[in-house]
């Protein structure tokens, strides 16, 4: 994992930098097919939640082309609580996930990864 980013803050799961935040690299470090992690801004300035979109089959086997219709994963990182959650799964993955607190985006990817290795 070569994610190069600053310290992270005990109380604070993004640290103070969620503009240097780059996606795209986090999601590169998750074992699965497809991902896509966007910044949600919608509970505002420092309330900031890192969304995965995780799909555990190959874009080109999506029936349909839809993401929904895959063996797909979505996770919220939230900053405000620091904590883990798997808000959606396909209805075929029956292994539960539960919400957990975490101390950096580091430590979410590591647990997400381990998720998936157990479900596959």
């Amino acid at each position: 994992m070569n994610i190069k980013m600053k310290p992270l803050l005990q109380e604070d799961v993004f640290g103070h930098y969620v503009e240097d935040l780059d996606t795209r690299k986090i999601a590169e470090t998750i074992n699965a097919p497809h991902v896509s992690a966007k910044i949600s801004t919608l509970g505002g300035k420092g309330r900031e939640s890192l969304i995965f979109t995780i799909s555990l089959d190959d874009k080109s086997l999506w029936p349909n082309g839809i993401f929904e219709n895959s063996r797909y994963l979505i996770f919220i990182v939230n900053n405000d609580t620091n904590s883990l959650e798997l808000v959606n799964k396909h209805y075929k993955i029956t292994e539960k996930f539960r919400k957990t607190k975490v101390k950096s985006i580091i430590e979410s990817i590591n647990k997400i990864n381990a998720y998936i290795n157990s479900i596959k």
